[in-house]
Order: structure tokens, then sequence, then C-alpha cells
């Protein structure tokens, strides 16, 4: 897996990020990495960039695109017909072959680029992670689903 995010990060130092924590959590990241920068964002509905910016050029942090000719690094769960994610992207559900969406990958997009990357994280930043696409609320669920799966064993 991480080989195949390094490979998806390979494609572009220019970034258009999700405009949220996750968007710019990973594109902190990214920064520290390999020096990329932000040059447009897009919230599924409006893609905003700097003037002159090719968006085929640049790599989508935390939104998923379903075109061919964009590249993409996200969490979200896919289609699972009538998917045109280019084969540079990189998204751990397809990785593993995921079409149920109460089995999809239950964290932020930041947390597929920190375990790529080793980039060091300070405390801000792991905080900023945890609330990234809710995933302390998750963790607290799977916590909670496990207590309730072990009392059943108890019966």
């Amino acid at each position: 897996m991480k080989t195949s995010i390094l490979k998806t990060l390979e494609h572009s130092k220019q970034l258009i990020i999700s405009p949220d924590i996750d968007g710019f959590t990973s594109a902190r990241l990214l920064e520290a990495f390999n020096g990329s920068v932000v040059v447009g964002t897009y919230d599924k509905n409006v893609l905003v960039t700097a003037e002159g910016v090719d968006p085929k050029e640049c790599l989508f942090v935390d939104c998923d695109m379903n075109r061919s000719d964009l590249v993409s690094i996200g969490n979200h769960q896919r289609l699972s017909s009538g998917d045109s994610m280019s084969s540079k992207s990189f998204n751990p559900n397809v990785h593993f072959g995921i079409n149920k969406y109460s089995d999809k990958y239950p964290f932020a997009t930041a947390f597929l680029i920190s375990f790529a990357t080793r980039v060091p994280t300070s405390e801000i930043t792991q905080l900023y992670m945890a609330f990234a696409d809710s995933t302390y609320k998750n963790l607290e669920n799977y916590a909670k689903h496990e207590k309730l799966a072990r009392t059943d064993e108890a019966y």
C-alpha cells in the first residue's frame, strides 16, 4: 500500500485540495514531504485554481476524482461500477476491493499520507488529524461496537 500511495504522490507537487481540515492537513504534510504547493480547491461542486493552472497537471488531495485524466488521492467510498478513476490515483477502498460503505476506510486522507511519507507530525497536526473526517468519533464508535461484541460473546 505504501508504495502505491508514494507512486500517486509522485504525480505532481501542485495540489488541488478539499477545503476542509483533511485537505489542509494533507497539504501541510505534502509540503513538508516534498515541497508541494496548493494551487486550488475543489469542493465536489466548484473548482477554483490559480491563474494558468491545468488541473490535469495537479494532484487532487482528499478529492476522489471520477475522471481518468485527473489523478487523486482520497479515502471516500467509490462506485462499484461505472467508476472512471485514473489508474494513477490511490484510494484504500479501491486498493482493498471494498464495496460496502459500512466497510470503507474509516480515517482521513491525511493518515494515508502520514503513513506513506513518515513526515514527523507536531501535536497540533495530530489533533487536526484526529478530528479530520470525524476520525475521533469513528474510533469511539468502533470501540463501542467492540465492547458490544465482547458483551455478546459472554452470553
